[in-house]
């Protein structure tokens, strides 16, 4: 059986499921150079942590991070996998160098290539660097893949996250409340304060209307948020849920009517797709990669971030007509299932290792 190197955040729910899945094609050894839940992987076949224990080292990540820097390359070579592949093009992929052996490949998933070289001319070059010596580059969209061009010179291939179709979700209860959504982490990139606002004037504009927007997530602007909540007096009227893990996350989208995602940056999109796989219609800013997971008019409705009238214009287009929610929530699922299934996204990731093991590209 061939063996893969995978180098990644082991807790991180993408990883399990990916790990889930390859283990049925091939060896999985799985790097991380923080603590692992080894428990997550205790039933798998074919899956072997190969982090190092550093117990002693778990509160110093610098100190833990040098250390796993210094050891990859030993455990590659004991290892001797087919493929070393690194998630995230930062610390995971200068780890992914240190431990290469044939064939690199390195994985961006945003930030690590929208925001990172953005910081000085040293992460730029690291950048590069890290870049320039991978065999084979995967981005998850267009717009990742303009990036790495624009930083690299290199081509990368497109690998989307698939998520999964939730066709037993798709239903909310039957009450007149129209319900908007939100998942994500309250940072200043979020769009989240400028999605309660407008909520509120589509709330001034239907008085008449019961309208609720429940908000999953958490993040150093939590207080903030909690604060214009309260200034605008909505606070029967938007509920904080916190952080929800990925079973919540499908309860959650379920519980909705309309998803609405409005940051100032976005690689990909991953929680548009999920709302559109159970079924929602969503609303999203013209921003990164969301115009590739969103099709205008179709799937849902993109605004101009500059233009809040838009914004509110498009919530209450969605709360007005039902019958375009539900033709919209259709239309999403089915581009979901054609474009983004966890399934098409799988065969494209086993068939871009095949080729690559066996030099066909």
């Amino acid at each position: 059986m061939r063996k893969i190197l995978l180098i990644s955040n082991a807790n991180s729910i993408h990883t399990l499921k990916w790990v889930k899945e390859l283990q049925n094609n091939y060896k999985i050894f799985l790097f991380d150079w923080r603590p692992v839940e080894q428990a997550n992987y205790k039933n798998l076949e074919n899956v072997t942590i190969a982090s190092q224990k550093n117990s002693f080292l778990k509160r110093t990540s610098f100190f833990l991070f040098i250390f796993s820097y210094l050891k990859i390359k030993k455990i590659s070579k004991k290892i001797n996998p087919d493929i070393v592949h690194s998630h995230y093009a930062t610390s995971y992929g200068i780890l992914g160098v240190r431990a290469k052996k044939d064939k690199l490949i390195t994985s961006v998933w945003g930030s690590d290539v929208s925001d990172f070289p953005n910081k000085s001319w040293f992460h730029k070059l690291f950048l590069k660097y890290v870049l320039k010596k991978s065999d084979y580059i995967f981005s998850t969209s267009k717009f990742l893949r303009k990036k790495v061009k624009e930083i690299s010179k290199r081509n990368s291939i497109i690998t989307p996250f698939g998520v999964e179709i939730l066709k037993d979700f798709k239903s909310k209860n039957s009450t007149e409340t129209v319900t908007f959504g939100i998942a994500k982490n309250m940072n200043y990139s979020s769009g989240i304060e400028l999605a309660i606002r407008c909520f509120y004037r589509l709330k001034k504009l239907n008085k008449e209307k019961k309208l609720k927007f429940r908000i999953a997530g958490d993040g150093y602007l939590k207080e903030k948020i909690k604060s214009v909540i309260s200034e605008l007096g909505l606070k029967n009227d938007v509920t904080l849920l916190g952080h929800l893990n990925h079973k919540q996350i499908n309860k959650f989208m379920s519980e909705v009517d309309i998803y609405i995602n409005l940051p100032q940056k976005e690689s990909f999109g991953v929680a548009v797709l999920e709302a559109s796989a159970a079924g929602k219609p969503v609303i999203v800013s013209d921003v990164g990669g969301l115009s590739e997971v969103v099709k205008d008019g179709v799937t849902g409705i993109i605004v101009d971030l500059k233009k809040e009238y838009q914004i509110v214009a498009a919530m209450n287009e969605m709360i007005m007509r039902k019958d375009k929610r539900e033709i919209m929530g259709e239309n999403g699922m089915k581009f979901v299932e054609k474009n983004y299934s966890w399934e098409k996204s799988k065969e494209i990731m086993l068939n871009s290792y095949n080729k690559i093991i066996n030099n066909e590209i």
